[in-house]
């Protein structure tokens, strides 16, 4: 696993934020030249939800906030919260998983 870091990740056209943020994986063969079942790990604040707005090309919740989807954030009609809160910022955890093959290093 990765140290924690923050940057921001495109994802099908939504800048999203990410706070400590780590990348983990599972390695295989020998000398290991492989790596599988990746994850990455962020940390999106509430008012960095707040701030993203989803394209308006998206059906029905496009032009609207992230939080507007994200249950426990404004708007969203979830009966529920999946907030949490993390280095006293409330906000909510995302996690992808990714394949992924060695690139080979020309340098």
């Amino acid at each position: 696993m990765t140290s924690p870091a923050t940057f921001t990740l495109d994802v099908a056209g939504v800048t999203l934020p990410l706070r400590d943020a780590r990348v983990a994986a599972t390695y295989f063969g020998s000398p290991l030249p492989g790596l599988a079942n990746g994850l990455l790990a962020g940390f999106v604040t509430e008012a960095d939800a707040d701030a993203v707005i989803l394209p308006p090309s998206i059906p029905i919740m496009g032009g609207e906030p992230l939080s507007s989807v994200l249950p426990g954030g404004a708007s969203s009609c979830a009966a529920h919260t999946d907030k949490d809160v993390h280095d006293g910022a409330s906000g909510w955890w995302f996690y992808f998983n990714f394949a992924a093959m060695p690139v080979g290093y020309g340098g």
